[in-house]
């Protein structure tokens, strides 16, 4: 009996070992994830390219391009990293993210295109939830793949807000190559 008390509490001992490690690997692996999130959020690419436009512009001795632009890529860090342990953003710290990506990328290509962000009269967006950085990839697909690759003069992204039905949908437009042509060109 003193034999089977002890093999009974060495198996407690061991189930409970064995649910304190599970645990910690459960919370590192969403570590882990929480710190891809955050990479994923902010482009390797696209910090490199924007620290590079702002050198341009101090090397050219262009101080408030230069100082425009730092301004736009802190704010928008900023929301990125306040935002990136959050599921759910309101709308309207999601929309800010949004315009200012799109602003950053406008002022690195020289405006080589135009863009417009437009809301619905009956949208209130500090009352939606929307997972950070969702749309973000299709605007920069818009822009690079779209707009870029075979610039023009009336080059044009819109991106929309609306409710439609019950639901909420965001649509991002553009008037570039299209995705059959920009095939080609890559």
């Amino acid at each position: 009996s003193f034999v089977t008390g002890a093999v009974i509490i060495f198996l407690l001992v061991r189930r409970r070992i064995a649910f304190i490690r599970s645990q910690f690997v459960f919370k590192q692996l969403l570590s882990e994830s929480e710190l891809k999130a955050i990479r994923s959020q902010m482009n390797p690419h696209f910090i490199f390219n924007v620290l590079n436009s702002i050198e341009a512009y101090v090397m050219d001795n262009e101080k408030r391009k230069a100082s425009r632009l730092i301004q736009k890529f802190a704010a928008l860090s900023r929301l990125i990293l306040e935002n990136s342990t959050k599921s759910l953003v309101t709308g309207d710290k999601e929309w800010k993210a949004l315009m200012l990506y799109t602003e950053l990328e406008a002022m690195r290509y020289d405006n080589a295109f135009t863009y417009k962000f437009m809301i619905a009269d009956d949208i209130q967006l500090n009352t939606l939830q929307l997972p950070p950085m969702l749309i973000q990839p299709l605007i920069e697909n818009a822009i690079l793949h779209g707009l870029i690759i075979d610039a023009k003069d009336d080059a044009h992204l819109a991106v929309t807000i609306k409710k439609k039905e019950d639901k909420i949908c965001i649509t991002v437009e553009d008037n570039g190559v299209g995705i059959g042509n920009s095939a080609n060109k890559t």
